[in-house]
């Protein structure tokens, strides 16, 4: 999904363009301000010109060129992954990292909202010994290992990145053909809870909007959409997308899904998991 945003003004003009301006109306909000807001006479200083009440953004929204079909998206809504409950599944999140590499070689990336929640995971599936050539990201990598981290992934290598979301490997980066084929995200990505989020929670608050969705729930779920951008990055490109965490199958997240999202299935367990990509790939019949 493409969108494209205008601001016309006398003089002037912004023009910006992301696959991850969505939904629309929460980034027109973020990056042009309210008209409300703007247009206040009492919030209006005298040093700061205010907008036209009829100047609004614009914005067009362009469908995906990429064929559906080469795009397969689950939810499994079968694990929680907040940070009370997480460590009760540690081992399921394994299950389904091993079940969706296993079911076609080539390369695939886990990401997820921390470095501690990734080791205790990649712990577990290092000496399940289910997953072969494992390659993690650490903290404050130089540029040399970047590179040499990303140089694995190879047409003919089949290799399963472990990173956190919203990292150096969480966005743009591109792994075309068969150097990606799939992406497992672990978690809605909310930031951790400091000051600096909770200041733009009690802002957003303070003007009677959601705080909560403002300050982590959008910018938790961008780092989501992000990860998921990894894998199609042209036209002939396939893979599969596993978001893991039950807070997907609720409405206020299914609200933000863009329309390449859809359809999608939402499964429980691994067995599910492994019918439906074993279909995906075209091994139905095969053992």
């Amino acid at each position: 999904m493409f969108l494209l945003l205008l601001w016309p003004r006398p003089c002037a003009c912004r023009i910006l363009f992301s696959a991850t301006f969505f939904p629309t109306a929460y980034y027109q909000a973020i990056l042009f301000g309210s008209n409300e807001s703007s247009n206040d006479p009492s919030k209006n200083t005298g040093a700061e010109k205010t907008e036209p009440k009829n100047i609004i953004p614009y914005s067009i929204v362009l469908p995906s060129p990429f064929p559906r079909k080469n795009f397969k998206l689950l939810v499994h809504a079968g694990i929680q992954t907040t940070y009370k409950a997480r460590q009760n599944f540690f081992g399921q999140v394994a299950e389904v990292i091993a079940q969706t590499v296993s079911s076609r070689q080539g390369n695939y990336m886990v990401y997820f909202p921390s470095y501690a929640y990734m080791n205790h995971v990649v712990e577990i599936v290092e000496q399940e010994g289910r997953v072969e050539n494992i390659q993690v990201q650490v903290p404050q990598m130089s540029e040399p290992e970047r590179e040499e981290f990303l140089n694995q992934f190879t047409r003919e290598s089949r290799v399963t990145g472990f990173a956190v979301m919203g990292g150096i490997f969480g966005e743009g980066i591109d792994l075309e053909g068969d150097r990606l084929i799939g992406v497992v995200v672990v978690g809605v990505g909310l930031p951790q809870i400091c000051p600096e989020q909770d200041q733009i929670r009690a802002y957003y608050g303070a003007r009677n909007e959601d705080g909560f969705f403002n300050a982590y729930q959008m910018p938790g779920f961008n780092r989501v959409m992000q990860a998921t951008g990894r894998l199609i990055r042209t036209e002939t490109d396939k893979g599969v997308v596993v978001l893991i965490d039950e807070r997907f199958r609720r409405k206020d997240y299914r609200d933000l899904f863009p329309d390449e999202w859809h359809p999608h299935e939402t499964i429980f367990n691994c067995q599910k998991l492994k019918k439906i990509l074993r279909s995906f790939w075209g091994q139905e019949n095969k053992t």
